[in-house]
């Protein structure tokens, strides 16, 4: 009885497990399918999801956070609001260590959805910069580059709410890029006519009418002729704050007979009537002031658009000062003050709070970045300066042990010559005693030769003791400490002069001579000048030491050839008779 129990046990956990494992594989597969739904109905894929919350829940930590990161999604293409922050958290933590750089970009760009619709626009932004730092390490495709996009495109919403028109415009610009790259030449001309928002709001005229023209160009080389009548509203404004009228009135024109927003009455859709308020902004500027009043009024219909409602009512006042009416002048003139003190008093001490510590954060970005760049600018350059320091050892060491070799190998040879020399004349003594004089003579013959061969060698050798000399010199302590110095790896001490000077003065006597005889008569930069340039300092070094350019260096160096050798000439004449100063 006990056995069976323990076998039903059994049987039951294994059911259990088999259970659990099928709908652990039964839920990838539907978010698999899922995640094509999102991208054609966020809508029904958003429903479908919400069905699967339960089982999504029993899935295992993988799935869940995968049917997480789904839902965020259709949330968001489907312009409901993303789940909230803390349980989106865990989402992104998973994503940071397992997925594909894809999903972690991803995870990012939700979070920061997630943080924009709690209201929290600065924690929207460090994770909407997360997911572009992500980014940078992932595969570039169509797939990454519409998600880039779409971040840039968020931003930029952020920037426009806050009011930071140059943010605007570059957010919109970037949105732009990718969504080409993306080849979703659509979302492109949008993002194009945000950054025109951006123009419009620094009052760039020319840069508004620039880049809608842009996107125009951009709509109607894929034969998208409706959305681009449609952006021809935007610039109404911007043409005629230029003046051009005509250009205005074609925009006019071409918005109302191709845009598709009008009824058969020729009445705009409602939530569009912001084009009233230009088109009476144009008949004002044609001095057509019925019409301009006919549409300011029009404008004023729309009363859950406060720009509307602004831009109507001092349109207005603008139309009847113009006229000369005092009544209506002063009525809205008053509204128009009215609505704009209501607009300011809306916003609430938090949201301005926002607003500020938005504009303190997007400056701290760009200081961190300028210094960034000035850092890896400095590290490059520290880079070079090191390998080029690295390979002139290296190049010493290497020219020093070839020196070496040929001396060794000089010094064998000078020992074998001195060794038949004396063997030589040690033969030449028993001849003589012999007397055996022709062997005499082909060996005293022999002795010359040898003689005459240790001389050459002794003079050559004497070249190389001076070079030698030149070499200790070029590797002493000071010497090396000051290539330094000329690197701007080291600074200046104030003994180094003094160093140097005792140096030079000690290795080279006619050198002392000279800078004794002129050292109270020229400038102590020129005398310092002349001990670098002894050591083969090179004129950009000599101008880091001294604080001067290298075209100065060279001047000085043609001014000392005449003061320190009487003639005149150029500055490599002057290291050559500097050098010879042994």
């Amino acid at each position: 009885m006990r056995r069976n129990y323990i076998q039903q046990l059994v049987l039951f956990f294994a059911c259990l497990i088999i259970s659990v494992s099928c709908n652990r594989e039964e839920n990838a597969c539907r978010l698999k399918e899922m995640e094509h739904l999102i991208s054609e109905n966020p809508q029904m894929a958003l429903d479908s999801l919400n069905k699967l919350r339960n089982t999504a829940t029993l899935a295992g930590h993988a799935t869940y956070n995968h049917y997480l990161l789904c839902l965020a999604d259709a949330q968001n293409k489907a312009g409901a609001k993303v789940v909230a922050p803390n349980i989106f958290q865990s989402v992104v933590t998973y994503y940071e260590n397992a997925g594909t750089i894809y999903d972690q970009v991803r995870a990012y760009y939700l979070m920061g959805s997630s943080y924009r619709d709690a209201g929290e626009s600065i924690k929207a932004l460090e994770a909407y910069n997360k997911a572009l730092e992500s980014a940078e390490f992932g595969q570039k495709d169509e797939i990454m580059y519409s998600l880039l996009s779409r971040i840039h495109g968020q931003m930029a919403q952020i920037y426009i709410a806050q009011r930071l028109p140059a943010h605007v415009v570059k957010s919109c610009e970037n949105a732009c890029k990718y969504s080409l790259l993306a080849k979703d030449t659509t979302s492109a001309a949008i993002f194009l006519g945000g950054a025109c928002f951006g123009y419009k709001m620094q009052n760039d005229n020319q840069a508004s009418v620039a880049i809608i023209l842009r996107a125009q160009k951009i709509l109607r080389q894929v034969k998208n002729y409706q959305l681009a009548a449609m952006c021809s509203s935007v610039i109404i404004e911007p043409y005629l704050k230029l003046g051009q009228y005509d250009k205005a009135k074609d925009c006019i024109l071409s918005y109302e007979k191709y845009s598709g927003v009008f009824d058969k009455d020729g009445n705009i859709e409602k939530g569009r009537e912001v084009f009233y308020y230009d088109k009476g902004l144009y008949f004002m500027a044609v001095n057509q002031l019925d019409s301009a009043e006919c549409y300011f009024r029009k404008a004023l219909k729309n009363k859950n658009d406060g720009d509307c409602q602004e831009g109507g009512h001092r349109s207005l006042y603008l139309l009847y000062k113009k006229i000369g009416n005092k009544d209506s002048l002063a009525k809205y003139a008053d509204l128009a003050y009215q609505i704009n003190d209501k607009r300011v008093l809306e916003l609430s001490t938090r949201e301005i709070q926002n607003m500020q510590q938005l504009y303190n954060y997007t400056r701290n970005q760009e200081i961190a970045k300028q210094e960034q760049m000035r850092a890896d600018g400095l590290k490059r350059w520290l880079i070079v300066v090191v390998s080029f320091c690295l390979l002139g050892v290296m190049f010493g060491i290497l020219v020093y042990r070839h020196y070496a070799a040929n001396r060794s190998k000089e010094r064998e040879n000078y020992k074998a010559k001195l060794e038949e020399l004396a063997e030589a004349k040690r033969k030449q003594q028993l001849l003589a005693d012999n007397r055996i004089e022709q062997m005499s003579l082909d060996n005293e013959r022999q002795i010359h030769i040898l003689e005459k061969q240790l001389v050459d060698y002794q003079n050559a050798r004497q070249l190389s003791v001076s070079q030698m000399k030149e070499d200790e010199v070029q590797a002493s302590s000071i010497c090396q400490h000051l290539h330094r110095v000329g690197c701007g790896l080291s600074t200046l001490e104030v003994n180094d002069w003094k160093e140097l000077e005792k140096l030079l003065f000690d290795e080279f006597p006619s050198f002392k001579l000279k800078m004794m005889a002129v050292k109270n008569s020229i400038l102590i930069d020129d005398y310092q000048l002349c001990l670098l340039a002894r050591v083969r300092f090179t004129p950009s070094e000599i101008g880091n030491i001294l604080g001067v350019k290298p075209s100065n260096v060279t001047m000085k160096r043609k001014r000392m050839l005449n003061a320190l050798f009487d003639k005149i000439g150029n500055a490599k004449e002057f290291d050559k008779l500097l050098l010879s100063l042994c």
